[in-house]
């Protein structure tokens, strides 16, 4: 998948690089499968969609559908990566439907073109369009284009926690998308594959000023790809780190990309190794001085094809909820 995120069209010169968006599929608690739960993409679980029609499916828009294939992947990492309304979502009707289709569609007797389904393969849609929308307006907003770890990571970090607070976790991954979140600003800090990683030790640092608020910071990259049938999937590890300062510059605090607790980051713990995506969030942090720093901590693949590096990555962050500091 790394190859057709980064140069979906291999026949002609540079990289025209695309985001691949997968239903997690229908399999419940049987998991996912190939290439759902591929590193690079955005796989979506489906949630409810709050329309009872006909069918005898949940009504509550926070809930998780229970054919909706749970993560993790095989490797653990955090999979699916986002959820979206996926049941009794109104699809276009064959003209030959009759009955129950495959147990997914019911044909709507008020209307030949269309019929209520179920499946994430309703769900998939729904984020491709976000994902659209998303890529439209921060071209609009910046001039810039977004590459697919920018408007992965503003998905992620715009997505709503449903349900318990307990993301990430193997039902929803991150959480339900919310494009009202993304679109509300510009990120106060935002990069976008600007900075590239040449070797392990080399890192990013930068100071930010919070007053309380919450605070969410996501790090995506499009990873190397791995060797066929490799466990762990990732290749080139990269680190986020939020560290709270004292006037002096000591360490009071410190919180690790993805170690969550209640839905919010749990200072200490350990480093994620596995996945490509890596979050901090804090809901009502002390205000002051923080570090926000981006790692690597091993970098071995090539992260970005058709240059002469062969042990590169970049990456793409987003920072909502602090004021960067000078």
């Amino acid at each position: 998948m790394h190859e057709l995120t980064r140069n979906a069209v291999f026949a002609t010169p540079g990289m025209e690089e695309f985001l691949l968006v997968f239903s997690a599929g229908n399999s419940g608690n049987s998991g996912l499968t190939d290439p759902k739960e591929a590193k690079n993409i955005i796989s979506v679980a489906a949630s409810a969609s709050g329309r009872g029609l006909r069918w005898p499916l949940t009504t509550n828009i926070d809930a998780i559908a229970s054919f909706s294939s749970r993560g993790p992947a095989n490797d653990g990492r955090i999979a699916p990566t986002l959820a979206a309304p996926g049941e009794n979502v109104i699809s276009a009707r064959s003209p030959g439907a009759a009955g129950v289709l495959l147990g997914a569609c019911v044909p709507d007797t008020f209307s030949p073109l269309h019929m209520p389904c179920s499946g994430t393969s309703m769900a998939a849609p729904h984020v491709a369009g976000a994902a659209a929308l998303v890529h439209q307006w921060w071209k609009r907003e910046t001039g810039a284009t977004p590459s697919p770890a920018m408007v992965k990571a503003l998905l992620v970090n715009g997505a709503k926690d449903i349900g318990a607070k307990n993301i990430p976790n193997r039902d929803e991954g991150w959480g339900r998308v919310d494009l009202g979140a993304v679109f509300a600003a510009i990120p106060e800090v935002f990069d976008d594959q600007g900075l590239v990683f040449d070797g392990p030790g080399e890192e990013s640092s930068f100071l930010v000023e919070m007053d309380g608020g919450p605070f969410k910071t996501t790090v995506a990259w499009s990873d190397a790809p791995a060797a066929p049938g490799a466990n762990p999937a990732l290749v080139n590890d990269l680190d986020l780190v939020i560290e709270r300062l004292d006037d002096e510059g000591n360490v009071l605090q410190t919180w690790l990309g993805n170690r969550f607790s209640g839905g919010q980051s749990a200072p200490g713990g350990t480093r994620d190794t596995l996945n490509n995506l890596e979050n901090v969030y804090l809901n009502a942090p002390e205000p002051g001085t923080y570090r926000v720093t981006i790692r690597a901590v091993n970098v071995p693949g090539d992260g970005i094809p058709e240059n002469e590096d062969t042990t590169d990555q970049d990456f793409a962050l987003v920072l909502r909820g602090a004021t960067p500091l000078d």
